[in-house]
């Protein structure tokens, strides 16, 4: 096989039609300033909406921790207190969502400092959940603890 050497002029034809199609003016090739308000506008308001539910999460901690400290509750209040884990849950599965979405962009450096805020936030949500299920269902099945507990009630 006996190889030829290329022709330039039909090379470099062939790369423009790839470079700057007909089609395609020049300078349309550089992102449009539109476009890039556009995409820094959506970023601002996916930051603000990361900040917004940090800052919810944060005041039902806030209850949530005010809530383990309710001391022998009736049963209207343990409906209450049921009622609030079964919104919790059902919170927290919401925000999972949420953040299966975001987390690529977090993870390509849009919102990564937000993002974490939130996930800082979420976890502390689920920890605030863990508690109030330790304080009303687990532990007060636990004979030992009860007993414990009653102990220390009567000093």
């Amino acid at each position: 096989m006996v190889a030829t050497e290329p022709n330039i002029k039909t090379l470099s034809k062939s790369f423009l039609t790839y470079s700057f199609p007909k089609n395609e003016k020049r300078k349309e090739a550089v992102v449009p300033n539109d476009l890039i308000q556009q995409l820094t506008i959506r970023v601002n308001q996916l930051s603000e909406a990361l900040k917004s539910k940090q800052e919810r999460m944060e005041k039902m901690i806030s209850i949530l921790e005010q809530i383990t400290w309710v001391s022998n509750p009736d049963a209207e209040a343990m409906n209450l207190i049921e009622g609030i884990v079964k919104d919790t849950i059902a919170y927290l599965d919401i925000e999972e969502s949420f953040i299966s979405e975001v987390k690529p962009l977090a993870a390509k450096g849009y919102v990564k400092k937000e993002f974490n805020s939130f996930i800082g936030a979420y976890d502390d949500l689920k920890e605030a959940l863990l508690d109030i299920k330790s304080v009303f269902y687990t532990l007060p099945e636990d004979k030992e603890f009860y007993a414990a507990f009653k102990k220390l009630e009567g000093l």
